[in-house]
């Protein structure tokens, strides 16, 4: 399920220049011993603090929702609704070794 909490593991990379990175996900149920379900797949926009924090995220890599939301908005002429999958802070197993071999972080 997308929520904070869950563990997300990456299909896809899409880094821009803007503020944001867009990543293909997925996440899944345990359904039983050792036994697993996908419950959600899709894109979801890595902003702010996780946008930092995934810098060195690539596919097969798999990081922990912290923080995150949903919105949603209709546009009138095209008759159809988007929503939006925002990720605001993530959580990595290799965060702390990062941290330590960047320069560029700061302490």
């Amino acid at each position: 399920m997308f929520s904070a909490g869950s563990f997300a593991k990456i299909w896809e990379v899409k880094r821009s220049e803007e503020k944001y990175i867009d990543l293909r996900v997925s996440t899944s149920k345990k359904i039983g011993e050792g036994k697993y379900e996908q419950d959600f797949g899709g894109f979801v926009r890595l902003i702010g603090k996780a946008r930092s924090e995934g810098e060195y995220l690539n596919e097969g890599d798999t990081f922990k929702i912290v923080r995150c939301g949903v919105e949603n908005h209709y546009d009138k002429e095209k008759k159809q609704t988007f929503t939006n999958y925002i990720i605001f802070e993530i959580e990595t197993d290799d965060a702390k070794d990062l941290e330590e071999e960047n320069p560029f972080v700061k302490k």
